[in-house]
């Protein structure tokens, strides 16, 4: 896709052998022969916090573990099995996130030689209700929100007969409880590694940035972007957004292909306006992988980065493409009823962060309508597989304005990052 800026990184593997002694002591070990040593799944059980940052590893008894960071938002996850003294942690694509040893009856070793060490996950840790604040749609059911209020309250909105459902709520064993007024348990919620809810009925929510109590019906000239359920959920300047999938990799030599989070943080930088109407304004956008995600193939072979972002309308639902071998912009489209002309410019870069994560930024130049707000950028999702990225690609080809429903997989966006250019 022409809009995806790619890198390519060729990693060289170095494979190093190391020799085990003996285990003196009685530990988690089983001897089952002379010299041999086994250990139990149980050794592994529990949470475990790494030394150097605030990131948890929990080991569950039903065969799954979950990656969290200092929000306990899960990073990753997925099942385990025993190889030898170690324990192997597959994500959902097979792939290897994590293998990790015991150092002692206190301490885990990952494939980094970083250790981890029990973490007793508090009570404060575990009645800890931000990952779940805001306002969630649910995504296969119409007209239904549920918003998680800091107070340790919930409403459920039902739209289409305006409706509510209140009560308390508060954490348990990782979940989110939902009760009535009366104590008794409506609902639980956990948070999946895509950041999206899920009930206890297995039904997914997303965040919802709309109004907040929208009536369900379309109303005549409503923007395209509330029309499809893109609404705007950040304005310049706020904190970082952490985006799911921002973040696409593939394999160099072969078609492994993943996507990983990153957060994105957009600050405008000036604005001029030019004195007929116009103004000229310049945004950095820059974004921050987590190397601690990257699959485990890049070890093995080169492999590409690339992130995803576009310069949308708000009203129309347009995107405005561009031709990598170009530096400059410039389009004239209709949208809610003016006729809009837009010039831009941009320029990208990246750098290594540390280990395996790295910066991308992004600076936008952007000359438009002065009093217009409807130019936003999209930094999204990237495509879900290689072959839907390559449809991107063909999508784009001698195309300067493109209707977003055009494109493979728009609705990525969705759980992306939008703001105005000009608020």
């Amino acid at each position: 896709m022409k809009k995806i800026i790619s890198l390519l990184l060729v990693l060289i593997l170095t494979l190093s052998l190391c020799a085990c002694g003996e285990d003196s002591g009685k530990s988690v070990f089983d001897v089952t022969k002379a010299g041999e040593k086994t250990v139990s799944p149980k050794a592994f059980y529990g949470c475990w916090k790494y030394e150097d940052d605030e990131r948890y590893i929990f080991i569950n008894e039903n065969n799954t573990w979950d990656f969290r960071d200092e929000n306990m938002y899960i990073l990753s996850e997925g099942t385990y099995s025993l190889k030898g003294d170690s324990l192997v942690l597959k994500q959902e694509d097979n792939s290897t996130a994590f293998t990790l040893k015991q150092d002692g009856s206190k301490w885990l070793v990952d494939d980094e030689d970083r250790t981890l060490a029990r973490f007793d996950w508090s009570e404060e840790a575990n009645n800890d209700i931000s990952p779940f604040l805001g306002m969630w749609k649910y995504d296969d059911i119409d007209l239904l929100l549920i918003e998680i209020s800091a107070d340790g309250t919930w409403t459920m909105h039902e739209q289409d007969t305006d409706e509510k459902t209140v009560g308390p709520c508060r954490m348990e064993n990782g979940q989110l409880v939902l009760e009535n007024e009366t104590g008794n348990k409506v609902l639980s919620l956990s948070l999946g590694s895509d950041d999206r809810l899920y009930d206890s009925e297995g039904d997914a929510l997303s965040p919802y940035a709309g109004p907040e109590l929208p009536t369900g019906h379309k109303a005549d000239n409503t923007p395209w972007f509330v029309d499809n359920d893109l609404l705007i959920n950040y304005k310049l300047g706020d904190p970082a957004k952490k985006v799911v999938g921002a973040v696409a990799i593939r394999g160099q030599d072969s078609l492994s292909y993943t996507r990983i989070p990153a957060t994105w943080n957009v600050e405008r930088d000036s604005y001029q306006s030019t004195g007929d109407g116009n103004c000229i304004i310049t945004l950095t956008a820059s974004a921050l992988s987590d190397g601690s995600t990257m699959p485990a193939f890049v070890n093995k072979e080169g492999y590409v980065v690339t992130w995803s972002w576009n310069l949308c309308d708000y009203y129309s639902g347009v995107i405005l493409t561009e031709d990598e071998e170009d530096t400059f912009y410039s389009y004239n489209y209709e949208s809610n009823g003016e006729n809009i002309h837009v010039e831009f410019s941009y320029s990208c870069d990246w750098t290594r962060y540390d280990d395996l994560s790295y910066l991308f930024t992004l600076t936008l130049t952007v000359r438009m309508p002065e009093n217009y707000d409807g130019l936003v950028l999209v930094c999204y999702n990237a495509p879900e597989s290689e072959e839907l990225r390559q449809e991107h690609d063909l999508v784009y080809e001698g195309r300067t304005v493109l209707p977003v429903d055009e494109l493979p997989g728009w609705r990525e966006m969705l759980t992306g990052l939008i703001c105005r250019i000009n608020e």
